[in-house]
């Protein structure tokens, strides 16, 4: 098979898997849906409007955030030429976690801006790494170290406000592990327009971080404005990054996985390629977490964010140990 052909069947292959999982997401939990209920999914039956107000926006909420955690990793991975970074290692999930959780903690009537809150979190994180990396430019060096150090500091912070809150912890555990317990339309409805932003973004990305992942000397040989260029990849990865937080709060590792994941499958690991192949392996790995905690322990129910930090960690430690986690 040649390699367009493999792509091709890669692609569908991904598609299949991942409207299997939405069905099997909306249809098993703690209560079955039946067929009959499911087919009906969008007429006004009571049952039927229960489902799609729940189990819909729930799967939805998965995959929306599986996406757009795939599409942060890879174009991370790419800018920074480091197979190890992701938006929760960089510390642009502990910037929009923050803001989420000050905006639970202290906010609760404020919870229907949760994804604009969560981005302007993971802007000023952004911002804080790039200040703190501005040295003749962002070196991706630069850049991951200040994320690791700025990702310690927001945790710090968070802690500080679990210590002066702790009778509204509950509201805020499933955020901190991650998991999609409570989504409703609504919640999809506030995510949309940063969800489109991220999609038109895309189109515009793949030269840019193409050429930023074959090195500033050589991107700056063809012409490439590099700290423009990676300014506006890491804000466009931020903006992609705070649409995971709000949606699925800090559950980690699928941005990290998806990527690498699609690659393996694709045999492509240019832009172009990654980014249309990891976003569905994204959504299928974060619908897969869902379902593994509905199902695992049923009828008692456990957040996303716990099987994929299990299966994450595991995923993180092969990279670490390989070649594959080396910095180009």
């Amino acid at each position: 098979m040649n390699s367009s052909k493999r792509f091709s069947a890669v692609i569908l292959l991904l598609a299949v898997l991942t409207a299997a999982l939405a069905v099997a997401g909306i249809k098993c939990g703690t209560l079955d849906i039946s067929w009959k209920t499911l087919l009906k999914i969008f007429s006004s039956e009571p049952d039927a409007v229960v489902v799609r107000e729940l189990r819909l926006a729930r799967v939805l909420a998965a995959m929306i955030a599986g996406a757009s955690s795939a599409f942060a990793g890879t174009v991370l991975q790419k800018i920074l030429r480091n197979t190890l970074a992701s938006p929760d290692i960089l510390g642009i999930s502990s910037g929009a976690g923050m803001a989420g959780i000050t905006l639970i903690l202290l906010f609760p009537s404020l919870a229907n801006f949760l994804t604009a809150g969560a981005f302007l979190g993971a802007l000023i994180a952004a911002g804080i790494i790039c200040l703190a990396a501005w040295y003749k430019g962002l070196s991706p060096l630069r850049l991951i170290l200040a994320g690791v150090a700025i990702s310690a500091l927001f945790s710090a912070l968070t802690g500080v406000l679990f210590i002066f809150h702790p009778d509204r912890l509950f509201p805020v555990l499933e955020f901190t592990i991650g998991g999609f317990s409570g989504r409703s339309m609504q919640d999809i409805y506030n995510a949309l327009p940063a969800a489109v932003i991220v999609l038109i973004c895309g189109f515009f990305l793949p030269r840019r971080v193409d050429l930023l992942s074959i090195g500033d000397t050589m991107a700056h040989s063809l012409g490439a404005d590099v700290g423009k260029n990676r300014l506006f990849a890491l804000t466009v990865a931020a903006l992609a990054g705070a649409l995971t937080t709000a949606l699925a709060g800090l559950a980690g590792f699928t941005g990290l996985m998806a990527p690498h994941i699609a690659g393996k499958l694709t045999g492509k690991y240019t832009a172009k390629a990654l980014l249309m192949t990891a976003p569905l392996t994204g959504a299928a790995l974060m619908l897969t977490g869902d379902l593994a905690g509905r199902l695992l322990f049923a009828p008692r129910e456990i957040p996303a964010g716990l099987p994929l930090a299990f299966a994450g960690a595991i995923f993180f430690l092969i990279l670490l140990t390989g070649k594959s986690g080396d910095a180009e």
